[in-house]
């Protein structure tokens, strides 16, 4: 991964497509609520996760086109989280 500015459009259109290896973004990071309340810094659950998009779109629908099937590993995280986002809600 190589990191360059790019305008804030573009990073959206990229991370619906799936064409992103990952973002960076200043803020939250744990020191507030918002890694809480908007896990997607460490969990991809949907497509604006800074990582992993496709495993998020897989998470919301895993029949979405630009999904993906996540390992072992992260389903288990995935169960965990839905658990966890369930009980914020």
């Amino acid at each position: 991964m190589q990191p360059r500015p790019t305008d804030r459009s573009l990073i959206f259109a990229r991370l619906q497509t799936n064409e992103n290896d990952g973002i960076g973004w200043l803020g939250g990071g744990g020191y507030d609520f918002l890694g809480l309340l908007d896990p997607k810094w460490y969990f991809p659950h949907e497509y604006e996760s800074s990582f992993a998009t496709a495993w998020g779109l897989y998470y919301q629908n895993p029949k979405d086109p630009n999904a993906e099937q996540p390992s072992a590993e992260a389903k288990k995280q995935m169960d965990r989280g839905r658990l966890r986002l369930v009980d914020l809600r």
